[in-house]
């Protein structure tokens, strides 16, 4: 991931221009091309940021993408509906140009063909206002996001947007929603908290338009009465008293209007913000003075109140965090004597995977809920074999697209689980890369809900016998013994009372599919389940770990599967 460096200050920025002295950005130097992948909390910078930045001498290229509302659950959905339909264009599209930020380009789009029409410097994400101080909204969609943009635009620079808490007059932070158990300070404290916290697990750097906003409420606080509903009576002058979020009025007897979104003195803090975060500028310095955003006043005000964020933000460190890179999960496989039928499917022994604890393929939405899909896994092994059971739950069984006795066919379209096999350890970004020489070494092993099978992408195609078929699975090892085996089955009773709906799907492998004549030590290891919900493609993937972006094939993101003495 590349960081954007920071613009180096020429110099102060004058009223007048002054000899040696001059903000213009060079001719000749490209403009920082910025995506924001947002709604309406982003649609407000379209107002004052581009216009800001070409009167203070910067050059920006900013694009919004809108939604009215858009949670990073529903981004995440879109951006599975584009893969599977890329004439889906739910995304109302603002394009400002460095060379004329007055007349935006206007059309629609979806998130992958806007991260690839070119490339960008900074991609930035947020979280819907209604979900942000919920931090049980974050994942698995951040995760499915994130890894879209560094797949599709792997040299931008990913920043967190971080949103603001609403006016006092909103109904749901006056304590009559006991949903929204907080007051506007407590809700902001929630929205800080989970931005920190994602900004800290994947290394973003954040822009703090919720603390400026603060930062201007604690400013108003401090030099007299600030805006209070509480003290108004049906008919009063509301006078906003400078609180920069919200535009309201009487309707029945009560307070009404918009209690979320920025007004314009606020959408001024907002860009003057953006803008210092940016191209490191000290925006107290600036002297854009649009129409709308106060006197002159007011205006110096508001980019105090953005600079005094800007600096605390990054007193507390709020633009170093690191990614953190967590260790490969680790499971042990049991020793049996011999075959498969010795893993008894006892849950204490079996590991669980739902949509709370797995990884979603990006390419895919997350399922609703444990019986949409989860799974439990198990693992055993023998001196020829590697032994796998897949109990998975699933509402809504399809196999349309791979018929009875395949064994090759798009099995990632059907219900279907996947064995991913790292038989030398190598934990590359890519088991696929230069021809697929490494996939000697594993690869993967696919068995659909109907019986069939696909292993296309490992060192032995086509090389599936099931497993009740003895004699052809013999005669088949007869020639090479890279043959593997698998079953299919229902799961009535026993395990199936705990996992509703189950089939259990029994995997055996062996060694010789791995380039390996015994066990080893350890190897890499990952599981996904494909789900079809209502026929065509798939809806679902669920990984046990690894990279939403490539969770079949890159390694370096697989668990470790140790065998046991």
């Amino acid at each position: 991931m590349k960081r954007i460096a920071p613009l180096a200050a020429l110099a102060v920025l004058m009223v007048g221009p002054c000899p040696g002295q001059s903000h213009a950005a060079p001719a000749d130097k490209p403009p920082l091309r910025v995506l924001s992948i947002g709604n309406s909390f982003s649609a407000s910078l379209c107002r004052y940021l581009p216009a800001m930045a070409a009167d203070s001498g910067e050059k920006l290229e900013f694009c919004n993408l809108f939604i009215g509302g858009c949670s990073l659950r529903r981004h995440a959905g879109n951006v599975a509906k584009a893969g599977a339909d890329p004439a889906f264009a739910p995304y109302d599209v603002t394009w400002f140009r460095a060379e004329d930020p007055a007349h935006p380009a206007k059309f629609r789009s979806n998130i992958p063909q806007m991260l690839a029409t070119q490339k960008w410097d900074v991609v930035t994400l947020q979280q819907a206002s209604h979900e942000s101080w919920k931090p049980e909204s974050f994942h698995p969609w951040a995760d499915a996001l994130v890894a879209t943009v560094r797949s599709l635009a792997p040299d931008a620079e990913i920043v967190w947007h971080e949103t603001w808490s609403y006016n006092a007059a909103d109904a749901r932070i006056g304590g009559k929603f006991p949903d929204w158990p907080f007051d506007q300070a407590g809700m902001y404290a929630r929205v800080e908290t989970n931005a920190l916290a994602l900004a800290r697990e994947f290394g973003f750097r954040v822009i703090p338009v919720g603390l400026a906003v603060q930062k201007r409420r604690a400013a108003l606080a401090a030099a007299g009465p600030v805006f209070d509903p509480a003290t108004l009576s049906p008919g009063d002058s509301i006078d906003l008293k400078g609180e920069p979020v919200g535009a309201l009025g009487w309707k029945d007897g009560r307070i009404s209007g918009d209690t979320i979104h920025l007004n314009r003195s606020g959408e001024y803090l907002q860009a003057a913000t953006w803008l210092g975060f940016l191209f490191d500028r000290d925006v107290r310095e600036l002297s854009f003075a649009p129409e709308g955003a106060g006197d002159d006043e007011t205006r110096a005000a508001l980019r105090a109140a953005a600079q005094d964020a800007l600096d605390e933000a990054k007193t507390r460190g709020w633009q170093d965090f690191a990614p953190k890179k967590a260790a490969p999960p680790v499971l042990r496989a049991r020793r049996v004597d011999s075959e498969c039928e010795f893993i008894v499917p006892d849950l204490d022994s079996f590991t669980f995977v739902s949509v709370t604890n797995g990884v979603v393929d990006a390419g895919t939405t997350p399922p609703l809920d444990d019986r949409d899909l989860s799974y439990y896994f198990d693992c055993a092994y023998d001196d020829q074999c590697l032994c796998v059971m897949v109990l998975v739950a699933d509402d809504d069984r399809q196999s349309d697209s791979c018929p009875e006795g395949a064994v090759s066919c798009p099995a990632w379209d059907d219900d279907a689980v996947e064995i991913f096999l790292d038989g030398e350890f190598a934990r590359l970004p890519d088991s696929r890369a230069d021809g697929g020489v490494h996939l000697k070494h594993g690869g993967e092993f696919t068995l659909v809900a109907n019986g069939a099978a696909m292993s296309d992408f490992s060192g032995y195609p086509k090389t599936f016998v099931p497993l009740m078929d003895l004699d052809r699975l013999k005669a088949a090892q007869a020639s090479t013994n890279a043959w593997w085996s698998g079953i299919v089955t229902e799961i009535p009773k026993g395990p199936g009372e705990t996992v509703p709906n189950a089939l259990s799907y029994t995997f055996v492998i062996p060694w010789a599919a791995m380039g390996r004549t015994n066990a080893p030590e350890r190897i890499g290891f990952n599981i996904g389940v494909q789900d079809d919900d209502g026929g065509g493609r798939r809806n679902h993937a669920l990984y046990w770990t690894g990279n939403p972006a490539r969770p079949f094939s890159d390694e370096s993101a697989f668990g470790v599967l140790v065998f046991e003495d």
